[in-house]
């Protein structure tokens, strides 16, 4: 009886985020990168803007990030983390009819600039490229379940200085 409970609540928690591949990731980037100390680095992110009240929502900005890294050499996060300001209790709920109240939804920024620290030890020598690694979830709605729409992005870059 145990073991059915456990994979009943499994399954449950398995369908509580839909992760649908965003169809077009042209306008999702990362389109800055700074090293603001030889520890410390600010990233810019930009999405798809607002585009009005739709079957899928209005939201803008990133959402989510996951899988941030600087390749093998320094994981930042690998798990599924809300940012922008998000999270499961202010994106838009969508049902069949669309989103009756997006107008009055929370709105992150459409470009959203996230800074963070790393252990320099763990990287090559100045001047090295490596390559930062995210990816972003964006145009999330709440239907039984959370969708988003997701995009894998990289960008080559300069090791930290010493």
């Amino acid at each position: 009886m145990n073991l059915i409970f456990i994979f009943l609540f499994l399954f449950g928690l398995s369908r509580t985020f839909a992760w649908d591949p965003y169809p077009d990731c042209s306008d999702v980037s990362i389109d800055q990168f700074q090293w603001v100390a030889k520890d410390a680095f600010t990233v810019h992110f930009h999405s798809p803007p607002s585009v009005g009240c739709t079957r899928h929502g209005s939201q803008a900005g990133v959402e989510i990030i996951s899988d941030y890294n600087f390749g093998s050499i320094y994981n930042i996060w690998s798990e599924r983390e809300w940012v922008n300001g998000y999270n499961e209790n202010n994106i838009q709920n969508c049902g069949r009819t669309g989103c009756p109240n997006c107008e009055h939804e929370y709105q992150g920024q459409q470009d959203y600039l996230w800074s963070g620290y790393i252990d320099r030890s763990k990287f090559p020598p100045s001047g090295s490229n490596i390559t930062l690694n995210a990816k972003v979830y964006q145009k999330c709605w709440y239907d039984g379940q959370t969708h988003c729409g997701d995009c894998s992005l990289n960008l080559q870059i300069p090791s930290p200085p010493s």
